[in-house]
């Protein structure tokens, strides 16, 4: 706790860890594929949860989902996706080449985020425009599709961002909301960001 009596980014993020390791106990958390010959439990635990559903409404009119449907704008449309953001924007390894040309001739609106999955990767700078791509869309009565390759990490930074930004939730809360519904889990760089966003609104 700080002398405020706010708790800090290293309690906070310890709460989170906690939680995300007694998930991976518990049956049917993550993944049901088998771990690899010889790996070790310790490392294997340690992978991202793998869906079963390729995208799953999170929050009203809110989806968190993976790269398959999010090139095809008829399927979109038959969701009833009316605004998309794209985490995972680019032509490099893991990412998906959408824009907003792309989805021109569709009347989807486009939010576009250039991040790659890693530990070291500033997703923070992202954070404002995207909580607000996604609030003013709910607002209009839009539905959103956020999405990366897998709708585990990435999108699911940007949707606990938004949470807590524009619901006022508290990390730990959101991220339990969201695990309620998909298996997501941002990688142990992102969740220390979003620790640090949960600290800073605490103290607000």
């Amino acid at each position: 706790m700080t002398s405020e009596g706010s708790p800090d980014q290293s309690e906070i993020l310890r709460e989170v860890n906690d939680f995300l390791k007694s998930q991976e106990k518990e049956v049917g958390s993550g993944s049901s594929k088998p771990a690899p010959f010889g790996a070790k439990p310790s490392v294997w635990m340690g992978l991202p949860p793998v869906p079963k559903d390729n995208f799953n409404e999170v929050f009203p009119n809110l989806f968190l989902g993976d790269y398959k449907i999010s090139k095809d704008k008829d399927e979109l449309k038959k969701v009833g996706i009316t605004h998309l953001v794209n985490c995972a924007q680019g032509t490099k390894y893991n990412q998906i080449d959408t824009d907003e040309n792309y989805f021109a001739d569709s009347g989807i609106c486009f939010h576009g985020i250039q991040a790659m999955d890693s530990f070291g990767f500033k997703m923070t700078p992202f954070f404002d425009n995207a909580a607000e791509f996604i609030h003013n869309a709910l607002q209009s009565e839009g539905k959103v599709y956020v999405h990366c390759q897998s709708g585990v990490s990435r999108s699911a930074t940007i949707v606990l961002a938004f949470l807590m930004l524009k619901r006022r939730m508290r990390l730990l809360d959101a991220i339990k909301m969201i695990r309620e519904k998909r298996p997501a889990q941002p990688n142990g760089g992102f969740l220390k960001q979003l620790s640090e966003l949960d600290a800073t609104l605490c103290k607000q």
